[in-house]
């Protein structure tokens, strides 16, 4: 319920906020969490008349606005295997669904006890992409994803 970000109030901040010619913002990093949902708004005000005679020491104005609400959802942070398939006898594939730009470490095992590195992807290109494990000799085997190196 509280707000995270905003952009200066035109009422107060008549220089600093937001041009109605603005096409887009940006948050900066680390101002929302990953893994939330966020209600966004967005406020458009238009001055349409301002009166400093009829109460002295006042400031009265006439303005329009208008609100739009929506939903901002971060994604998060824990990266998920999905869409396993064998396209071959020695290959075993599936998508990695992150964060574009994060390292992830991909590990397998045979008995979910012993774990084994198998391939790290450094600086991953976008927000989902294909791992093709080419050694996959094995008739069953389990794979996870981890964050980082």
């Amino acid at each position: 319920g509280q707000p995270v970000f905003s952009t200066p109030n035109p009422s107060t901040d008549h220089e600093g906020a937001l041009r109605g010619t603005a096409t887009s913002i940006t948050i900066p990093a680390g101002t929302l969490q990953l893994g939330r949902t966020y209600q966004g708004r967005i406020i458009f005000f238009k001055i349409l008349g301002v009166d400093t005679t009829q109460y002295p020491g006042a400031v009265g104005v006439t303005m329009a606005t208008t609100l739009t609400s929506f939903p901002l959802a971060t994604l998060s942070s824990a990266p998920r295997l999905s869409l396993p398939a064998k396209p071959s006898t020695n290959e075993f594939r599936f998508l990695v669904q992150g964060i574009a730009g994060q390292n992830y470490t991909i590990e397998g095992s045979s008995n979910l006890v012993h774990w084994n590195h198998l391939i790290r992807i450094t600086n991953a290109p976008t927000d989902s992409f294909t791992v093709l494990l080419n050694h996959a000799t094995n008739s069953h085997g389990f794979f996870r994803v981890k964050l980082g190196p």
